[in-house]
C-alpha cells in the first residue's frame, strides 16, 4: 500500500511538471515554428498578425503577442524583451473557430 502511493505521489508530480514546463518553441497556426530568440518581424512572417497585442505601460513597445489557435487550443502568448521573443504561455483559455 505504502509503495502504491509513494509511486502515485512521484508520478503526480512528474506529471505536474510536464506541464508546467516552458517550451522554447510554439508551431503556429500556419504550421511554421516560433523559438525563443526570433525577432518580432519573424514571429510576423511565420505566425501573422497576432490576434491581439499588449504594450509597454509607457511606450508603442509590443510586450506580448497573443494568437488564437482555435477552438481545440489553447490561446498562446509569446512573450519579448528588446524585440525578441523570450517565452511561451497559454493563457488556460480554449480559442475559437474563425
Amino acid at each position: 500500500m505504502i509503495k502504491k502511493l509513494i509511486f502515485l505521489i512521484l508520478f503526480c508530480l512528474f506529471a505536474w511538471g510536464l506541464v508546467v514546463a516552458n517550451a522554447d518553441s510554439i508551431k503556429c497556426k500556419t504550421g511554421r515554428i516560433v523559438s525563443t530568440g526570433d525577432t518580432r518581424m519573424e514571429v510576423l512572417s511565420k505566425c501573422g498578425n497576432p490576434d491581439d497585442i499588449e504594450y509597454e505601460k509607457h511606450g508603442n513597445v509590443p510586450i506580448k503577442y497573443f494568437y488564437n489557435l482555435g477552438s481545440q487550443n489553447f490561446i498562446q502568448i509569446i512573450n519579448f524583451s528588446d524585440g525578441k521573443v523570450t517565452g511561451f504561455e497559454e493563457t488556460g483559455s480554449y480559442g475559437t473557430s474563425k
